[in-house]
């Protein structure tokens, strides 16, 4: 079962090419993609798979570089392939340093993004309003003459 895959400024929607369970398309945060990575070279342990990558090294900002929805995985399953600028991963004494790559691939297979999908068939989504803190103002005094002082 092949996909594709739409961009969005914080996320991507799959759409998969056949509806099981009737779910036709999910959308997944760039964040959660990223954090939920199945490689085994700094991302997952190599016997275990468990994960290996701290969710504060994440930037929560994070965009991927490209998207591939045609390739297949090793076992020959359609996937979606994300391609990230590289981020500094804590080693085993809890320091940071930066991967020796140029950029770290992550590759989902399509049925696991699907048995994974967390905001699945939506149809409309919203643009949120700017959510910078420095614009909320609160006054204290009209706070005060209508709910009373509290504080005493």
């Amino acid at each position: 079962m092949a996909a594709r895959v739409e961009l969005k400024p914080d996320w991507a929607r799959i759409v998969f090419s056949e509806a099981i369970d009737g779910i036709t398309s999910a959308d997944f945060h760039y964040f959660w993609l990223r954090h939920n990575c199945p490689c085994l070279t700094g991302c997952r342990h190599q016997t275990t798979h468990e994960r290996l990558i701290d969710a504060s090294v994440i930037p929560l900002n994070i965009q991927p570089l490209r998207v591939e929805a045609s390739s297949v995985t090793d076992s020959d399953e359609p996937a979606v392939t994300v391609f990230w600028a590289p981020i500094a991963t804590k080693n085993s004494t809890g320091e940071l340093e930066l991967p020796n790559e140029k950029e770290h691939t992550s590759v989902f297979s399509v049925d696991w993004l699907r048995n994974n999908a967390y905001a699945t068939n939506r149809e409309k989504t919203h643009d949120l309003p700017p959510h910078d803190a420095s614009l909320v103002t609160i006054d204290y005094q009209e706070l005060s003459d209508k709910y009373g002082d509290t504080a005493n």
